[in-house]
């Protein structure tokens, strides 16, 4: 049999809170910045039994130095922070994830070229993760072209599905 029409609904609900802060200093900005999220979402397809509950509580925090430095170099560094844990149907046991990250940037030019190169290192759930970095730089060619360039260590952290999901995850 071919079902015509699905009698499937999600409901979904979400509070979202986050707090800004910024001091201005004489050649810096301090930033800070946080924000928690819950969320719930039910998903129910009666005809097939599937009664979906998940509910997810984010925090993320970081603080963020800007700093105006001699020959118009930009310094940024900071620290980054998230916590999530979840309930799901399809996790066996509620499951939690924490991240922790410090960073630097420098963004700064040379005549017409547009230079900026930064690093990144976390350890989520206590483990050091591969250190990622980035290197750009831009240049305008006239009024209608531009040069481009950029070279990267990414890695992507596993979601909590990646990981959890039964069946499967890791």
């Amino acid at each position: 049999t071919v079902a015509t029409r699905s009698e499937a609904t999600q409901a979904d609900e979400a509070l979202r809170l986050s707090l800004n802060w910024q001091r201005l200093g004489k050649n810096s900005i301090l930033k800070a910045r946080a924000g928690l999220f819950k969320e719930n979402l039910l998903y129910l397809d009666p005809p097939n039994l599937i009664e979906s509950n998940s509910q997810f509580r984010t925090l993320i925090s970081e603080i963020e130095q800007i700093n105006y430095l001699k020959g118009g170099h930009q310094l940024t560094s900071g620290i980054h922070y998230q916590w999530t844990d979840a309930l799901s149907g399809g996790y066996v046991d509620p499951v939690q994830q924490q991240n922790l990250a410090v960073f630097v940037q420098d963004q700064f030019a040379i005549k017409q070229w547009q230079f900026l190169a930064s690093v990144r290192q976390q350890l989520t759930d206590f483990e050091i993760l591969p250190t990622v970095w980035n290197a750009e730089f831009n240049r305008s060619l006239g009024r209608n072209l531009k040069l481009n360039g950029k070279a990267s260590r990414n890695y992507r952290v596993p979601t909590l599905n990646d990981q959890y999901w039964a069946p499967g995850g890791n």
